[in-house]
């Protein structure tokens, strides 16, 4: 036991604080004691609610670290709360995702991911687009633009179909395309997809996964 206790103080970097009052350590170190004291035990599941809560950036980048680690090099499961979809992203293999005490999404965090990746697109254009073909993508695909002063950089978010209406429709207007990027997607733009903001009826993500869910 004694040995699994100095293992575990230098693999989270409290070697050097052994001998300390909890009370007077950093918040973030108090979250590797409790870490600690539970993996001491030779715990196989480790249940942490809003691990990284209050940390500041550089000790949630730490945790965020330590606890991956615990999974890739001790294969300790690792099941963790966050409102925090970059902890989630950086620390998780699978993620739920609930509203309203539902489960709307059980997939693999890569998974949820690659449906949504190819929807968002960023649209540079050499010059400013016109008024009645700026407010028609508006109104039918949600165009939004960039806030910085004589910006002519777009963001658009469609469906495969959708995406090949919108080609159409800047060459109609003649428009000069600088480029056209497909935009990464973080769990985060998932997340707000799934749970509705931003959300429509007719969006294909959240369409496949509501099919797939409701058929298992």
């Amino acid at each position: 036991m004694d040995q699994r206790h100095e293992e575990l103080l230098t693999k989270f970097n409290l070697k050097d604080k052994e001998d300390t009052v909890v009370r007077e350590l950093s918040r973030g170190q108090k979250q590797k004691v409790s870490i600690v004291c539970t993996l001491a035990r030779n715990a196989e599941v480790v249940f942490l609610d809003e691990p990284t809560l209050g940390l500041d950036v550089e000790s949630s980048i730490e945790l965020r670290k330590e606890l991956r680690n615990l999974a890739d090099e001790e294969g300790i499961t690792v099941v963790l709360t966050s409102h925090d979809m970059d902890v989630i992203e950086s620390v998780c293999d699978r993620v739920i995702i609930m509203n309203s005490g539902q489960i709307i999404a059980d997939r693999p965090v890569a998974e949820l991911l690659s449906v949504f990746t190819t929807q968002k697109y960023k649209i540079t254009t050499k010059a400013p687009l016109a008024t009645e073909l700026y407010e028609q993508l508006v109104d039918q695909y949600g165009l939004s633009k960039q806030t910085e002063a004589n910006s002519n950089v777009y963001t658009i978010q469609v469906t495969g179909e959708s995406f090949y209406d919108v080609v159409n429709l800047l060459q109609e207007y003649n428009v000069r395309i600088q480029s056209f990027d497909a935009v990464e997607v973080a769990l985060e733009d998932v997340f707000l997809h799934l749970t509705g903001d931003g959300m429509d009826e007719t969006d294909t993500g959240q369409r496949l996964l509501t099919e797939e869910i409701a058929h298992e």
